[in-house]
């Protein structure tokens, strides 16, 4: 289960789930007050899936595709995070589970297109399995932006691939919206060299 906080509001939470399987399956639910699933994010190597239920929508993005586009460039403009910048911070323990705190920086593309892109991140990474716990982003002055936590973590259970298909309606339209995101990409890589 993930819960995202804003603004350190916990009223203003928006809760998930998330189910991960090796090598590079994941799926995301985002659940309202009610516990209704109003946003599924399907995600591999090759492919992400964003089904918006409310608007009957699915924006389909060629991760493989931009990838390839973008894999002699010195930092893949579609990873958040600079991972040069990372770094190690301390141990520490959150929910009784010990953790090592890792801190970065959205890489300059990310920080070129978004004014509000936090300007640091840290990361608790738990030592038992090295699944995050917590996942803290601070602004520029150092004030936390928003936290997202990780509970009811479970490891090592059996997970159908069926549960990495989405189940669509038959009137879910779907938008694949690759190349519109290598446009914005070539167009924010451009403004980090002026």
């Amino acid at each position: 289960e993930i819960i995202n906080y804003y603004d350190n509001e916990k009223e203003d939470a928006l809760r998930g789930k998330v189910v991960y399987k090796k090598p590079d399956k994941s799926k995301s639910w985002l659940l309202n007050e009610k516990g209704e699933k109003i946003g599924i994010i399907l995600r591999d190597s090759d492919f992400e899936s964003n089904y918006i239920p409310i608007i009957k929508t699915v924006l389909k993005l060629d991760i493989g595709k931009i990838n390839e586009k973008y894999k002699d460039k010195q930092e893949n403009p579609y990873d958040y995070i600079d991972k040069k910048a990372i770094k190690y911070i301390k141990d520490s323990a959150f929910d009784d589970i010990s953790c090592f705190i890792f801190e970065g920086k959205p890489n300059s593309v990310v920080l070129a297109r978004d004014n509000e892109a936090p300007d640091k991140i840290e990361t608790w990474v738990r030592k038992i399995d090295g699944i995050p716990a917590k996942i803290i982003f601070y602004s520029k002055d150092n004030k936390k932006i928003s936290e997202e936590t990780f509970t009811n973590i479970k490891t090592n259970i059996p997970i159908d691939d069926k549960e990495f298909i989405l189940d669509l309606p038959k009137d879910v339209k779907i938008y694949d919206i690759t190349d519109d995101k290598i446009v914005k990409i070539d167009v924010e890589v451009k403004s980090t060299k002026k």
